[in-house]
């Protein structure tokens, strides 16, 4: 109970001089976004005064776009498909405890199991 009461204590005095900072946050970023927004005035400004008064150079004509040939894409060689794995036709007792042995390694923990 008591250090619930802490808590509560230094969340407090966090958040009381928490407050200051926050306000000089908000007041710096609402500077930025008035610079941002003034630069983005000027900007269509500037492009509005240069769209408006004639240029005396002529603009060039645009170049005729060349058709390209496409490639024709040639498949990717496939690779030799391995050889199936042969049947066990005898199997020996080792063959049999290294199988549970892997399967208690590989498996999921015993406490994850069903039952």
């Amino acid at each position: 109970m008591e250090g619930l009461i802490f808590v509560i204590i230094a969340g407090l005095i966090s958040m009381f001089f928490n407050k200051d900072k926050n306000k000089d946050e908000q007041k710096t970023a609402r500077k930025k976004l008035e610079q941002q927004a003034k630069k983005m005035a000027d900007n269509t400004e500037w492009k509005a005064k240069e769209l408006s008064a004639p240029s005396s150079h002529p603009a060039p004509a645009p170049a005729p776009k060349t058709v390209q040939n496409q490639e024709t894409r040639h498949p990717r060689p496939r690779l030799p498909v391995s050889r199936p794995v042969q049947r066990v036709d005898e199997w020996r007792d080792q063959d049999f405890l290294n199988g549970i042995i892997l399967s208690e390694v590989l498996g999921p923990p015993k406490s994850k199991r069903k039952k």
